[in-house]
């Protein structure tokens, strides 16, 4: 039960998002969903809805798999989907009893400190590690930021500042929809180049959530202007 997102920003850089609600029956705890995975020449991000101690395991296994790679000399750039998919692909094995009735779906970024490089975005699908070039969303959530993002990315996608907005509206209105989100947003900017991540706190997104009109109120406002209704269908 969570909400995370991804949406790719002016220049290439991504804007990566997710919630902090927790869920254990009819318990809730609040928890930092983004993993970052530190290597010489980059950083690894990873946000994920599914078992947490699936994606935390998913997240240990990653690590270890590219420290046991810088170990041996290989060449992680060119390798890492390969790398991360052989993760996938044992976690699935390993804990598929654990995914039976919670599938495991993650969002992984990929950036290096080149500047000349944006970051890469994925989903896992399975084992498998596909490539998104500007939106992708998981979790209880999928569904209604699907559909807000196809309407509203477009609006943001050369203005960061406006994205930020866009992403913040999407997650207070699944928060408002969907059991299982919530606890508040985490938000960070990862464009190229060192340092690569910007987190912005819960509290920063929420007092930008505060500043947003409440869907109905907007909507009907800008119907009021827009729509001629002809006197004789109104009864």
């Amino acid at each position: 039960m969570t909400l995370v997102a991804a949406f790719r920003c002016q220049r290439g850089g991504l804007l990566l998002c997710a919630d902090r609600e927790e869920n254990y029956g009819d318990t809730k705890r609040e928890v930092d969903k983004i993993s970052v995975i530190e290597l010489p020449m980059g950083q690894i991000f990873v946000a994920g809805s599914g078992p947490t101690s699936v994606i935390n395991q998913a997240v240990i296994d990653m690590r270890h798999a590219f420290i046991q790679a810088l170990t041996s000399g290989e060449d992680l750039v060119r390798n890492h989907k390969a790398m991360i998919e052989e993760t996938l692909k044992s976690i699935h094995e390993r804990y598929a009893t654990n995914l039976t009735d919670c599938p495991l779906g993650l969002i992984v970024i990929f950036a290096l400190f080149d500047r000349r490089t944006v970051p890469l975005l994925y989903r896992s699908e399975y084992s498998m590690l596909v490539s998104e070039p500007f939106y992708v969303g998981y979790g209880a959530g999928k569904a209604l930021s699907d559909y807000l993002a196809d309407r509203l990315y477009e609006f943001g996608r050369n203005d960061d500042a406006l994205l930020l907005v866009i992403a913040a509206f999407i997650f207070r209105e699944v928060e408002h929809s969907v059991g299982g989100v919530g606890l508040g947003v985490d938000m960070m900017f990862i464009r190229e180049g060192a340092p690569l991540g910007l987190k912005i706190g819960k509290d920063h997104i929420r007092s930008i959530q505060d500043q947003i009109p409440p869907l109905g109120e907007y909507v009907l406002s800008c119907w009021a202007d827009k729509i001629n209704i002809p006197a004789d269908l109104i009864p």
